[in-house]
């Protein structure tokens, strides 16, 4: 079945009006007409099985027949990513939307090669925020991750949700397995990936003095977009076997 994402405060009611971005989507993407079935969702859990009644020239109209509010995962993972090139920000956005990444923070490091100019950060969440729930229809997310605005180094370690794992290269001893399972019980995680230049030491200092421990992704350098996404899908796929086998 097809999907649509609608605000929690515009999914009430049995009839609802669908117009904008999500309008375009189901009526000139989807090629969608009356009759055909949808399911809404608002990426905080709640669902809803509806049928199109009525096409305009802007805007649909649905049948809400019934809802469903959907259990979140027992455990939540916030990406600390150094803020990147464009096109490698979008692409961490969007793949790890896919893996299960529960929210994304952009962090301005010492080599952070681009800056965020004021004026341009409330429109560049949009983008970004519209790029995730993208992602997440396609991959059936119900919830879908939040987007969050930059931060600079130290904000970020102010942030810090649960444990957080700084992803390093010098790192030899302590891998993420480890990590995790020395931490087993725990349900949040932050992760932290430089940007294309890496932290500095003065970082890699702050970040042990915070207690964000360095842990190994392997022999090799990895790309800042690379390491996010094999991070996440190895943190992810590490917290489901612990989740499992204490189950």
């Amino acid at each position: 079945m097809r999907r649509c994402y609608v605000p929690t405060e515009q999914l009430v009611g049995d009839i609802l009006q669908i117009g904008g971005d999500e309008y375009h989507h189901i009526v000139h993407v989807l090629r969608l007409k009356s009759g055909d079935r949808l399911l809404l969702c608002d990426g905080r859990g709640q669902q809803a099985v509806s049928t199109i009644t009525r096409v305009d020239r802007h805007q649909a109209e649905v049948l809400v027949q019934s809802r469903e509010q959907v259990q979140p995962i027992g455990y939540s993972v916030t990406l600390f990513q150094g803020f990147p090139r464009s096109n490698r920000w979008e692409w961490i956005i969007q793949k790890t939307t896919e893996l299960g990444i529960t929210r994304i923070v952009p962090i301005l490091c010492s080599r952070s090669v681009p800056r965020l100019k004021s004026g341009s950060v409330s429109k560049r969440l949009q983008r970004w925020q519209r790029i995730a729930n993208e992602a997440s229809k396609q991959c059936e997310r119900a919830y879908f991750p939040v987007i969050c605005p930059p931060l600079d180094w130290s904000k970020a370690l102010e942030e810090v949700q649960g444990i957080g794992l700084l992803f390093w290269e010098n790192e030899r001893i302590c891998s993420l397995r480890k990590a995790l399972e020395e931490e087993r019980g725990v349900e949040q995680v932050s992760l932290f990936v430089g940007p294309e230049g890496g932290f500095t030491p003065e970082e890699i200092a702050q970040a042990r003095e915070a207690g964000v421990r360095m842990v190994t992704l392997g022999k090799n350098i990895l790309r800042t977009e690379t390491a996010a996404i094999v991070g996440t899908a190895l943190t992810i796929y590490e917290l489901e076997m612990i989740s499992s086998t204490e189950g």
